[in-house]
């Protein structure tokens, strides 16, 4: 399973992140308000229905409902009213509907979303302290030392809005308890406080967690297990991984018949089942946006988690075969000498690897000439044995080589939020990565390899 929000980047590259807010949320789009409920029961607060969701306006507050379908809704918080306005992040493709959802207003003053297939309920503005969820069990004075201390005023970073979902037959799939947007403080901040750098905000919700519901899925995990409840899972590309590279995709499902996805591209970081709850937490965003799919069954879910992403194309025939890699064969006879040695002992190989470290500088886009000197040819032979050909490209520019100059100049290349490129953990002969979330830094990617390698070449992949 592919990430969802990095379909497009090579699986062998490590992205380092930008920590910059402003890519994280699409641009809003203004429209126009249909109809508009007040809700006297809590005063100056408001909802209102807009072509493709609901908005309540609580107390510096906004929190969105987008119907994707019956049994599709994205819920986002925020403090910024635009951020929760905005449309669903990078790499989800659906388009919303609000076809058969309703709202209402329960007597206590909740928000009542009503569709088909689901019903959700969102707490009033302010909710009474006796029903607010404590972590623990506390007696009144205990409880109002901490909250002297660690809550409610303006010090308070937790927004107690709860919301549940549960089936039009009243089944409780999962319940929102709260949410936090707390702003990070930059390096500049910590050593010089004369200085304001904006770093963004960490961005985290925290979900009920009974304890017979499990949990499954999130990507590539290679910790030999399939239950992960209980376990904290890295959501990100882990290339160093204890267990091997981990691939994660914020997508999981739940044993109560639901499936999660979490809308935040950058660095996240999932509890599950701790102290009966599950904290999803992302280093930078400005605002929580997650997707619940409702399911009666996997197929349903996963078919509810393609209308978002879109459709995955089965891969060609030759990949679910055998393929043969080490890291690397650094020469053509090396590759011709593991092939040879696969058809002498009559061997099945389906697809044979040429790794990465193949260019004569990293970013040049070519082939050393020293160890491969007639890679057409090669690719000629490996065919007619029935072998094809997978080229390893790194997708990273070292300073000074052709392409560097030009994608630094656009802009394309992975950097810091001053535009400086950023090699991450790499060395300068390797350099940055090429930002491939830019369509048109992406666009130019292909072209480049499909013209250096497979015109003039014949590689089968890449």
């Amino acid at each position: 399973m592919r990430h969802p929000l990095k379909s497009n980047l090579p699986s062998r590259t490590h992205q380092k992140l930008r920590k910059n807010s402003d890519t994280m949320a699409a641009v809003v789009a203004p429209v126009a308000i249909v109809f508009t409920f007040w809700l006297s029961a809590i005063g100056s607060v408001s909802a209102f229905a807009q072509d493709t969701h609901f908005v309540l306006d609580r107390d510096g507050r906004t929190i969105v409902l987008e119907p994707y379908a019956p049994n599709i809704l994205r819920i986002t918080f925020s403090k910024d009213k635009a951020s929760a306005a905005a449309g669903a992040g990078y790499g989800l493709a659906g388009t919303p509907s609000m076809a058969g959802w309703t709202h209402e207003q329960d007597a206590d003053g909740n928000d009542v979303f009503r569709s088909p297939r689901l019903v959700v309920d969102v707490s009033a503005d302010h909710i009474p302290p006796s029903r607010l969820p404590h972590p623990m069990p506390l007696d009144e004075l205990n409880q109002s030392l901490r909250d002297h201390y660690f809550g409610g005023g303006s010090g308070s970073r937790r927004n107690d809005d709860t919301v549940s979902v549960k089936t039009a037959s009243g089944k409780a799939l999962l319940t929102m308890r709260n949410w936090s947007m707390v702003p990070n403080r930059s390096e500049a901040e910590a050593t010089n406080a004369g200085k304001q750098n904006d770093a963004g905000s960490r961005v985290s919700a925290i979900f009920d967690s009974p304890a017979d519901e499990h949990y499954y899925g999130l990507g590539q995990q290679q910790q030999g297990v399939l239950d992960l409840r209980d376990h904290r899972i890295n959501c990100w590309h882990d290339y160093s991984a204890i267990g091997g590279e981990n691939v994660c995709v914020p997508f999981m499902i739940s044993s109560r018949g639901y499936g999660l996805v979490w809308d935040n591209p950058s660095k996240t970081t999932v509890d599950l089942g701790f102290n009966q709850r599950n904290v999803w937490s992302s280093e930078i965003g400005d605002r929580v946006s997650f997707f619940v799919i409702q399911g009666d069954n996997s197929d349903e879910i996963y078919t509810g988690y393609r209308q978002l992403t879109g459709i995955t194309h089965l891969l060609p025939r030759a990949t679910y075969g055998y393929i043969q890699s080490k890291a690397i064969y650094p020469t053509q006879d090396q590759i011709m000498a593991v092939a040879k040695g696969y058809r002498d002992r009559e061997l099945p190989l389906d697809v044979l690897v040429v790794d990465f470290l193949n260019m004569t500088r990293q970013g040049e886009l070519d082939l050393d000439p020293a160890r491969w000197p007639d890679p057409a040819a090669m690719n000629q032979q490996l065919h007619s044995m029935g072998i094809g050909t997978l080229l390893s490209v790194w997708p990273h520019f070292s300073p000074g080589t052709r392409y560097y100059d030009m994608l630094r100049e656009k802009g394309w290349l992975i950097h810091t939020a001053d535009g400086t490129p950023d090699s991450g953990e790499f060395k300068d002969v390797i350099g940055p990565n090429i930002d491939t979330t830019n369509p048109e830094a992406a666009k130019w990617w292909w072209e480049a390899i499909r013209d250096r390698y497979i015109k003039p070449y014949n590689f089968d992949y890449l």
